[in-house]
């Protein structure tokens, strides 16, 4: 079972979950949110709504899932998009390896998670450390506010979506909820008859900009 793995990126990672200190005083933590049928398929993992949270401390980002962990410096975070929704045996079960590019997935849904790209590659998938991901998709209850909460503490240095996905929300929000879930059904999406209309027009809005 894999351990926890700390970024490479910084001499002073730690190889265990950080305890709170006065350094770490300015933190904000995300849950994950969990589809019933993909909660019930990550159990057998570890991965439990206790066991899944992504974390901002004062100078680190920690995210742990079940017994998966990364770590590494705020720093070290270069890049961060809305994305999804995600096929579901892509996101099921245990963490998830790309073996197109790398990415790590820490996933409990199939709707939507926040993708954050990584200046140095960092360790996760196994204890060693010797495999390394450019970028950790992780579905937390708001991905939004997550990424907000980044952009708070790294500001410019932090490269987001462009001004034309606010344009993009804006249309979307005019539309009904029977006109958004006919347009995502045109996209391919699934299980759209269960979203509400935020989580519609989220989804819309991340699929535009991967067509981009």
């Amino acid at each position: 079972m894999p351990s926890t793995a700390s970024s490479s990126s910084s001499s002073s990672s730690s190889s265990s979950w950080p305890s709170s200190s006065a350094s770490a005083v300015a933190r904000a933590a995300f849950g994950f949110r969990f589809d019933p049928v993909l909660q019930v398929l990550a159990l057998p993992f570890g991965v439990t709504p206790a066991s899944a949270r992504c974390t901002i401390r004062a100078d680190r980002l920690v995210v742990r899932f079940g017994p998966w962990c990364v770590e590494t410096p705020l720093a070290n975070v270069a890049s961060a998009a809305i994305t999804g929704p995600y096929r579901p045996w892509k996101v099921a079960g245990p963490a998830h390896l790309s073996l197109a590019d790398g990415g790590l997935t820490f996933a409990t849904t199939t709707r939507l998670g926040a993708c954050l790209g990584f200046r140095v590659p960092v360790p996760g998938i196994e204890p060693t450390g010797r495999v390394t991901h450019p970028a950790l998709t992780v579905t937390v209850d708001d991905p939004a506010a997550l990424i907000s909460a980044l952009h708070d503490r790294l500001g410019d240095a932090l490269h987001l979506a462009g001004d034309e996905d606010d344009e993009r929300t804006t249309d979307l929000a005019g539309l009904t909820a029977a006109e958004l879930r006919r347009l995502a059904r045109e996209h391919g999406l699934t299980g759209t008859s269960s979203m509400k209309k935020d989580e519609l027009v989220e989804a819309l809005t991340a699929v535009a900009t991967l067509e981009d």
